[in-house]
């Protein structure tokens, strides 16, 4: 089977957006599948991909990933259609047209319809597939609801039922769409794991450092996290953050400073870094994660956090707020606080830090959890929901 990723974001642009993707199409490359990655181009015309790849991406290059870096248009141009969604979709009307079963799986919901109109042309030869992040078909859980939310909620009810299948991220969100689409195929697979190389599980204990990545929002629970600096301080605990633009650093050192004047001891501040780069940080420097996501209808139902399943690749620990989305990636490799009781959370982490016999547990278990939900195995999931699809 030949795979179409698409994804609009720009190559090697901070976060973790664009590295899902990356890791999505290459885990389709690894499970043995001829598989194509669009991106945006970025800034760096001419640049290596396959050594930016194995470099930036922390993932090895493989004969069977092309990648195609696809710069914009003109203004009108995009507004018409997207010139990287154009190319995607060329490529695979020209496969489908040489006989091959084509599978394309997007998280862009404005490609979704281009999409559906091939699929209905090519007469069974094209499987196409949303992997959706987020839930607008129904807008009642909003408080204010502006017009771009509008023009997703309708692109969403009018266009989706013309995909083979939608891939959902948690449980929760699955059981939303279901409800919306009764006759649609729903799949509920989570984000995935790589499972990197580890010290001793005592190794990692014995750091007594406390790790975040990810955004410095208030929704992701960081201001809970600064209070936390005395807590862990007084314990002998580290501090590590690994996220934010520079100037969100700058301003987050002097508020820690104002809050703890250790902060230069107990804490370490790293801006957004390339995701190999990140992992190798990981890796040398944490023995457990927060996820102390605010309690939310995103949050709660919609997300599946990236950085509980960084916790999972190294298989290192969580303390994570208590929440349907956490608890459905973590399991008991986490113990669970609830949302916004920073001296609670603090305490917990502490405490996992301080027994080794529970802390060996539940390290045990994030390994565990790595194995089952590593990155090739969920391609494999995909092409077999792939291939149900077509078949039912």
């Amino acid at each position: 089977m030949l795979i179409i990723w698409a994804n609009k974001s720009e190559w090697k642009k901070p976060g973790p957006i664009v590295a899902m993707g990356v890791t999505n199409a290459w885990a389709c490359a690894e499970a043995g599948h001829e598989t194509h990655f669009f991106v945006g181009a970025g800034d760096e015309a001419g640049s290596d991909t396959e050594r930016e790849l194995e470099e930036f991406y922390g993932v090895p290059p493989r004969e069977n990933l092309t990648v195609h870096r696809v710069r914009s248009g003109g203004k009108w141009a995009e507004i018409l259609g997207r010139k990287l969604y154009r190319e995607a979709l060329a490529l695979a009307d020209r496969m489908v047209n040489e006989g091959k079963q084509v599978l394309f799986v997007t998280r862009e919901l404005g490609l979704v319809p281009l999409l559906g109109r091939l699929r209905k042309k090519s007469r069974g030869k094209l499987i196409a597939f949303h992997e959706t992040h987020d839930f607008h078909t129904r807008l009642d859980h909003l408080e204010s609801v502006d017009w771009t939310r509008r023009r997703k909620s309708w692109t969403e009810r009018r266009f989706l039922p013309g995909m083979d299948g939608l891939i959902c991220i948690t449980e929760e969100q699955a059981a939303l769409y279901r409800g919306a689409f009764p006759g649609l195929p729903v799949r509920m697979l989570p984000l995935g794991t790589t499972e990197f190389e580890r010290e001793s599980i005592e190794v990692r204990r014995a750091r007594r450092t406390v790790g975040y990545v990810g955004h410095l929002h208030s929704s992701k629970g960081v201001h809970g996290i600064l209070k936390m600096v005395p807590h862990f301080a007084d314990a002998g605990v580290k501090l590590a953050l690994y996220g934010g633009y520079p100037e969100q650093i700058d301003s987050l050192k002097r508020r820690l400073l104002e809050i703890d004047s250790r902060t230069d001891e107990m804490v370490k501040l790293q801006p957004f870094m390339p995701p190999a780069e990140l992992h190798r940080a990981l890796g040398q420097d944490l023995s457990l994660m927060l996820v102390p996501l605010k309690d939310n209808h995103y949050n709660r139902f919609l997300t599946c956090p990236v950085k509980a399943l960084d916790a999972l690749s190294h298989g290192i620990p969580s303390v994570a707020s208590d929440l349907p989305s956490t608890k459905g990636v973590l399991g008991e490799s986490a113990i669970y606080a609830e949302p916004g009781k920073v001296k609670a959370t603090a305490k917990a982490a502490i405490a996992v830090l301080d027994d080794p016999g529970r802390y060996e547990t539940m390290a045990k278990e994030a390994e565990r959890l790595a194995a089952e939900l590593a990155w090739p195995k969920r391609a494999d999931r995909i092409v077999e929901f792939a291939l149900s699809a077509s078949n039912g």
